[in-house]
């Protein structure tokens, strides 16, 4: 019987042989070419994919927790607590982003696997056990629409939705403890990729930028902005190496519970692969 491992290996392989067979079928057809002779009524566009590992150096740069409070006659009043000065989550760590992309002409879906989670814990006049943890880490799926493309560039639009939930627990300045969790973010934005056509000893320079704006509750504003070299292109693919810089505000609440603002951002390191 085969393991777990083995059987994601065999489905790795079996999804690069379909996508290699596809896009072999469609060069066939005339894929990417519509003055294609004698298929007017079969134009495949040409199936390409992206995978991206980004290691990125994030730290905390700011944000509140915001504690709803009922007092007598049932209204509402609010205390606030910083998340670096009152839960100590200073501390910058080095975390990992995972993107896969599937594009078939304009239209590209994606599949991420974004890493953000912050810990602080109590001060000298807080008991060692307790902890603030703000965690925002899970699957995120995506749809772009390239609105304008040349020479393998791009610009358009694009559509998240988070498959997770941002969670803020601490039990530092909270009697009993404190649990805020805010709905799945879903958010609308802007892409851009400018590849030159030129290259210098077989690399060429590549440009990418996005940002996102929210379309929820839970408000996520993010930018990301990265340039690097792309190396020459063989039958197999090719690689690009990238440097860059990504900025997220967070925003969430939980009706009668509370309501937490922060902003995080660092600088990344960038390895892709495109077929």
């Amino acid at each position: 019987m085969m393991g777990k491992g083995t059987t994601g290996a065999l489905l790795i392989v079996l999804g690069m042989s379909l996508l290699v067979a596809a896009n072999a079928q469609a060069q066939v057809l005339g894929a990417g070419n519509p003055n294609a002779p004698y298929l007017p009524f079969v134009y495949l566009p040409t199936l390409q994919a992206e995978v991206r590992a980004t290691p990125i150096y994030m730290e905390l740069s700011g944000g509140k927790e915001i504690v709803y409070e009922f007092v007598d006659g049932g209204t509402q009043s609010s205390s606030e607590h910083g998340l670096k000065d009152d839960f100590n989550m200073t501390k910058p760590d080095v975390l990992f982003d995972a993107m896969v992309r599937l594009t078939a002409g304009p239209v590209s879906l994606r599949l991420h696997y974004d890493s953000r989670t912050f810990v602080g814990v109590g001060r000298n006049s807080t008991p060692k056990y307790s902890v603030a943890r703000l965690e925002y880490s899970g699957i995120r799926l995506g749809g772009d629409i390239d609105l304008f493309r040349w020479n393998g560039s791009r610009v358009g639009i694009d559509f998240d939705y988070d498959v997770y939930h941002p969670i803020f627990t601490e039990g530092i300045k909270t009697p009993g403890g404190k649990i805020i969790e805010g709905e799945a973010a879903m958010t609308i934005g802007i892409h851009g990729e400018y590849s030159p056509t030129f290259t210098y000893y077989g690399m060429n320079p590549v440009f990418d930028a996005n940002i996102r704006f929210p379309l929820r509750d839970t408000k996520v504003t993010d930018f990301r902005v990265g340039a690097g070299v792309r190396f020459l292109e063989t039958v197999l693919g090719t690689w690009a190496l990238k440097l860059g810089y990504r900025r997220t505000n967070l925003d969430f609440r939980e009706s009668l519970v509370g309501r937490v603002e922060t902003t995080f951002g660092g600088f990344f390191g960038e390895l892709a692969y495109y077929y």
